[in-house]
């Protein structure tokens, strides 16, 4: 751009030392601003330039008045147009070489209409003034532009770090603002095609389909793709920083995608090891009622027909119903839902409580999950054993409700308050236990004002 701007200086010089050359230098100011900023000819510019050339050493033709007020008009209008298609900070930089260009097409015009209303010259002098000052607006115009049309990569990428890095709406904004193309299309690699922020499928042109597309790699692989205007493709660098900016996009989603999929698999393998645990419970449960309790039975039946007014056989006979209940206690603790389901386990678990406990079951549709039932009693019973042991509570409410979509246990007290479950292996277990089903824990206590205990788990959990 230093070579043309300084080709109009030394073709107005040479124009007032050959007067045929007077006007040359103005096939060199519509050279420059086509060609402004990148110093080459693209797309209309490639027309413009040779027949402003061929109207600037054509003998007379500025010379006329009437003709340098049609051609004026003519070359704004091209100028505009040759802005309208640029994209990004070329579009820009043009702007600010238009206006300055519309400055002097208006001033041209003015001069011309001047002529033609002072025939003898009075208002040459004036207009010779106006136009060299004219000029020099031009020169300082796009010189400071071309200055601030030097972009550079980091900038773009530096924004998409500033919004989060992933994918989003306001990342294909940022980057269409950026690129100077609101019509941008950003699809990032899903199977065998692409899709943008959204998840809807991207359509990748063809070559004659009045848009161009950009395909970004990864490592040699396609991550994402950029379809845009075709007018884009002029301004390689600023394509560059927005597909670098488009790769790091891809390649942090591919990264989030990753610790998704690892996270997902420590919950299955929580839900794993939490079924292990109950299933394991569940059997050594029924081994116990199946073997050691069975065999008790069956000795106590026998006791039962043994007559003697020994008081050891007596004492044998109650040692042997309190080891029968210690059993039954213990296989409960096991397998405490059983069979009888999660509203006799409950209610069981009140009757056997030392302080009065209410218990309130919405009437369910169909039985809960094993593993949610099993992870609601146990909540039920830390809540209500700290309540006792650990509060001092004189009164106990336990309510279950559950729709098709969660299931959620409700424990409250009347106790002295201040639980933490940070702070107690019973309540933190818990809280892995039902955050391993995809529910939640919570804990709402206060000095003196009781204690709620809340628990929220899907219904029917994925196994």
């Amino acid at each position: 751009m230093g070579v043309l701007i300084g080709g109009v200086g030394l073709t107005w010089f040479l124009g007032t030392l050959v007067p045929a050359l007077v006007f040359v230098h103005r096939g060199v100011l519509v050279h420059v601003l086509f060609a402004f900023p990148t110093g080459r000819l693209s797309g209309i510019g490639r027309v413009a330039v040779p027949v402003a050339y061929g109207v600037a050493v054509s003998q007379g033709t500025w010379g006329n008045e009437w003709t340098t007020i049609g051609l004026t008009v003519a070359l704004l209008a091209v100028v505009a147009v040759h802005r309208g298609r640029a994209v990004g900070p070329v579009r820009r930089a043009r702007h600010q070489a238009t206006v300055a260009a519309a400055a002097l097409g208006l001033l041209l015009i003015a001069s011309a209409l001047a002529r033609l209303a002072f025939p003898l010259g009075d208002a040459d002098g004036v207009t010779l003034l106006g136009y060299m000052v004219a000029l020099l607006g031009v020169a300082v115009a796009v010189t400071s532009g071309a200055d601030r049309a030097r972009w550079r990569t980091a900038p773009v990428t530096d924004l998409v770090v500033q919004l989060g890095g992933e994918r989003s709406g306001a990342v294909r904004d940022a980057l269409a603002r950026a690129l100077g193309d609101p019509s941008l299309e950003v699809g990032y690699r899903d199977g065998g095609g692409f899709v943008d922020a959204a998840g809807r499928p991207v359509v990748v042109p063809a070559g004659d389909a009045g848009r161009a597309s950009t395909l970004v790699q990864q490592l040699g692989e396609p991550v994402a793709v950029l379809v845009h205007d075709p007018v884009v493709l002029a301004d390689a660098q600023l394509l560059d920083a927005v597909a670098a900016a488009a790769r790091l996009v891809a390649r942090n989603d591919q990264l989030r995608a990753d610790v998704e999929a690892r996270v997902a698999d420590l919950e299955d393998s929580r839900r794993r090891l939490v079924a292990a645990a109950d299933g394991e419970r569940g059997r050594l449960a029924d081994r116990l009622a199946e073997g050691a309790e069975h065999k008790l039975a069956a000795l106590a039946e026998g006791l039962a027909g043994v007559t003697s007014d020994d008081d050891g056989v007596d004492r044998v006979r109650a040692e042997l119903d309190r080891t029968r209940a210690d059993l039954r206690r213990l296989a409960a603790g096991l397998d405490p839902v059983g069979a009888g389901g999660i509203e006799t386990a409950l209610r069981d678990l009140a009757a056997r409580c030392p302080v009065p406990v209410d218990v309130d079951v919405d009437a369910m549709a169909r039985p809960l999950a094993a593993q949610v039932a099993q992870a609601m009693w146990f909540v039920g019973a830390e809540a209500v054993a700290n309540a006792v042991k650990h509060a001092g509570a004189t009164r106990i409410g336990i309510v279950l409700a559950a729709d098709d979509d969660a299931v959620v246990l409700t424990v409250t007290d009347d106790g002295a308050g201040g639980a933490d479950p940070g702070t107690g292996s019973g309540l933190r277990a818990l809280v892995d236990r039902v955050d391993a089903l995809g529910g939640w824990l919570g804990v709402q206590s206060r000095r003196g004002g009781g204690t709620t205990v809340l628990a929220a788990v899907p219904a029917f959990p994925v196994s």
